[in-house]
């Protein structure tokens, strides 16, 4: 990608932004004086011996102090929230949920971002942004958020940071799946029968760790399926040399009976 294409792009979202907050609060302010106005003509005594235009000339004042309230506390709202995040991105990594990531780090995976991001940030002139992990993010994605490169912020979620780059790495955890998943079958397939086609297939996977805090366990015995295609796949699991098959398939036997009316 392109810097200077992508930071174009970005300031053309960023006017289109700005359009539809400015839309956006105009529709709200006409929104709640129109329903300040009808409730007005309709539930009050102004309502019941005017028309509709001696009505609108009358409660005039009101309507006008509606919209004048409406705007002052959107725009108010506005400022609070730009004030509050004035203090630089750091402030809104921190109301992401982020941990900073000091000078002085010790752990490799901290140590290895840090280093990344200094080096980034001396071979483009500008200051080593403050570094965040949002600790309970494990999906792969990363913001950067700040008013002027001196408070500028970065963060990126736990799951970024533990993904295995290494081609050796993923071939681990790629052969040890395939050996778990492969074992007991008559003709187990392995990894290196994808001969000259392995490295195409390792750069398409991404490796990355993950904390597990709990597990849940669920029941997911084709119970959505047709009886036709449960008893397909019973006979198929019961044929299965492989003592889990097997044992799943008799657990579909069990469920049916259970469900069974």
């Amino acid at each position: 990608m392109n810097f200077f294409d992508a930071q174009d792009q970005a300031r053309r979202t960023t006017r289109r932004l700005v359009f539809v907050y400015v839309l956006a609060t105009i529709l709200i302010v006409l929104g709640v004086t129109l329903i300040v106005g009808v409730a007005l003509f309709n539930f009050t005594e102004a309502g019941y011996t005017v028309t509709a235009s001696d009505f609108l000339e009358r409660q005039a004042p009101i309507l006008i102090a509606t919209a004048i309230l409406t705007s002052l506390f959107i725009l108010g709202a506005t400022a609070y929230k730009t004030a509050a995040l004035s203090s630089g991105g750091g402030r809104v990594a921190v109301e992401m949920g982020g941990t900073l990531v000091p000078s002085d780090v010790r752990d490799p995976l901290r140590r290895r971002l840090r280093n990344v991001v200094e080096e980034m940030a001396i071979a483009s002139g500008m200051p080593v942004p403050d570094i965040y992990v949002l600790e309970q993010e494990h999906g792969i994605n990363a913001f950067a958020a700040g008013y002027a490169p001196g408070d500028a912020a970065i963060a990126i979620t736990r799951g970024t940071l533990e993904l295995l780059q290494e081609k050796s790495a993923v071939l681990d955890i790629v052969s040890r799946l395939t050996e778990v998943h492969e074992q007991g079958k008559q003709n187990p397939w392995q990894v290196g029968n994808a001969g000259k086609h392995l490295d195409k297939l390792l750069k398409a996977i991404v490796g990355f760790r993950i904390r597990i805090d709990t597990l849940d366990g669920k029941f997911k015995l084709s119970q959505n399926r047709s009886v036709s295609d449960q008893q397909g796949v019973i006979g198929a699991l019961s044929n299965s040399a492989d003592a889990g098959e097997y044992g799943v398939a008799r657990l579909m036997r069990e469920k049916r009976r259970i469900d069974k009316p």
